[in-house]
């Protein structure tokens, strides 16, 4: 890929995280939370965190990709204030899987 094209592709991620940024913030905020510092991460059975992403890519993502994510096995996901952990003390209280999912799927139906 040229640099033009990375830098277009770029400022398109860009653009679109910005416009879904205050729409997650709306959809969030009985939680107070920031979706660019909350983040879903998950754990492989060893214990080894083996996926992250904050709330924003996370939205921006299923965006582009035009796919509604599916959070219904989540025994090994969580959220949290710091990126690739899945330390207790790090845990966010913040919605259930079912409200993020279903922000998601609103958002990409919105946006996608």
């Amino acid at each position: 890929m040229s640099n033009t094209a990375q830098n277009t592709a770029r400022q398109g991620w860009n653009d679109l995280r910005d416009t879904v940024r205050p729409a997650l913030i709306n959809e969030l905020a009985t939680w107070n939370i920031d979706p660019d510092a909350v983040y879903i991460n998950g754990i492989a059975p060893d214990g080894v965190v083996i996926y992250c992403q904050s709330l924003t890519n996370e939205a921006v993502h299923h965006i582009l990709h035009q796919n509604e994510p599916d959070y219904s096995s989540t025994e090994h996901m969580g959220l949290f204030s710091v990126a690739y952990s899945f330390a207790d003390e790090h845990r966010v209280d913040g919605p259930d899987f079912v409200k993020i999912g279903h922000v998601m799927r609103t958002l990409v139906r919105a946006y996608g």
